[in-house]
């Protein structure tokens, strides 16, 4: 059902850039239909990033449970990070894995994308499925990584999902979009 607005797009009178370190933030003042004007704080990354789901097979993911300061807790999640420029979503998946985790896997499977907070950020999150994955040295973590991973069935995963048990959505995107597949 439509609700017969016609689709705008407002238009950008200025843009400042008010933050600029590991992540830019940029004030817009943004000019609608009714000529009013409004300030929005757009956060924008350096790059898209991708998330991977690694299975060792259909029913058993290695997952990883994550410190993330804003939140002051481990989140349960997959590992992923930021793509370099230009980098192929699978080999950015690659890397990562084997960073984060010390895994890599025999195939790399694009699954999905998505604007995990469009609200706020342009940034594309890529999901990768790693199949039949496998151990190839320990982790070389960097010291504001706090990463722990974990070997999870399906079953348990959706436990954790269906008790809140500190889940970080992404792992509820990435394992959407398995089940897509």
């Amino acid at each position: 059902m439509k609700n017969g607005m016609k689709k705008f797009i407002p238009k950008i009178a200025a843009s400042k850039i008010v933050f600029s370190e590991f992540v830019t933030i940029t004030k817009d003042t943004i000019v609608f239909e009714d000529q009013l004007n409004y300030d929005y704080f757009v956060l924008n990354a350096k790059n898209d990033a991708v998330v991977i789901l690694p299975s060792f097979d259909q029913e058993n993911f290695l997952l990883t449970k994550e410190y993330r300061h804003p939140t002051k807790k481990y989140l349960l999640s997959c590992p992923g990070g930021f793509l370099e420029k230009g980098e192929n979503p699978q080999e950015g998946a690659k890397r990562e894995l084997l960073e984060e985790t010390g895994f890599s896997a025999t195939d790399f499977q694009i699954i999905g994308s998505s604007y995990p907070y469009p609200g706020l950020s342009s940034q594309k999150i890529i999901f990768v499925l790693a199949k039949n994955i496998y151990e190839t040295h320990p982790i070389h973590l960097e010291p504001s990584e706090l990463i722990i991973t974990e070997k999870l069935s399906y079953k348990e995963i959706k436990s954790k999902i269906k008790n809140s048990e500190n889940i970080d959505g992404i792992l509820c995107s990435a394992l959407f979009f398995y089940t897509l597949n």
